[in-house]
């Protein structure tokens, strides 16, 4: 069992994301950043929609984002991310913020967590690939951190309890970027089935953020390949 006092408070969504798709002791990718930016740019999106209630969905064909809220949140990076919605208000679609959004959103969540007191991660260097390219990386400064949110939703699913939204999202978003073996990696075919389920109970508005991601990142995918 996890010692309590080392439970830091609740980590914003993408902050989580961002750790669980990231090898915690070098903080090198687990899969293509490409893949995992678009999985940072739905979570920016997601803390708007949770955490800050500042925005919804319109769930159909063009899935479309709305400001519902223009007020001040108290995080830094949302407040960015709920101002640059603001200015660029005629361009709506879900998609386009997604790609968007990924360009910048490792180094603006990276950023953020290096920024927290006290820090969760250090930014540095590592070279990564055959061909050794030199990124950029967010090394977190313990190894508990990262898997505190596989943690939590591992303990609710073994319950069979019910799944908070934000869980589900990181959830649903772990399975997109294609690390979830490192969450359901001792579970049951039961368990795997049960998130599952809850993942596709989600509301319509938060069901179509987890599509319109997949089918972004399966379209930059074939992108790739072309």
């Amino acid at each position: 069992m996890l010692d309590p006092r080392q439970q830091r408070e609740r980590l914003h969504l993408a902050d989580a994301l961002l750790l669980v798709a990231h090898d915690k002791y070098t903080g090198k990718p687990k899969v293509k950043e490409r893949t995992i930016a678009f999985g940072l740019a739905a979570a920016l999106l997601a803390e708007l929609i949770l955490e800050h209630k500042r925005i919804v969905l319109t769930p159909g064909p063009r899935c479309e984002i709305r400001i519902v809220r223009l007020d001040t949140p108290h995080d830094p990076l949302a407040h960015e991310v709920l101002n640059e919605l603001h200015v660029n208000s005629t361009q709506t679609l879900l998609r386009t913020w997604l790609e968007y959004l990924a360009l910048t959103a490792y180094e603006r969540v990276g950023n953020r967590m290096s920024r927290t007191v006290p820090p969760v991660t250090e930014p540095a260097s590592a070279r990564v690939g055959v061909l050794r390219k030199q990124i950029r990386v967010f090394v977190p400064r313990d190894a508990f951190t990262p898997e505190w949110p596989l943690v939590q939703i591992r303990n609710v699913v073994i319950r069979g309890a019910v799944i908070n939204e934000p869980d589900l999202i990181l959830a649903g978003l772990i399975k997109l970027v294609g690390v979830e073996k490192h969450m359901e990696e001792d579970w049951s075919d039961r368990q795997k089935r049960y998130l599952n389920d809850c993942i596709a109970h989600l509301p319509p508005s938060l069901g179509s953020l987890l599509a319109e991601t997949s089918a972004t990142i399966g379209a930059a995918a074939m992108t790739q390949s072309g």
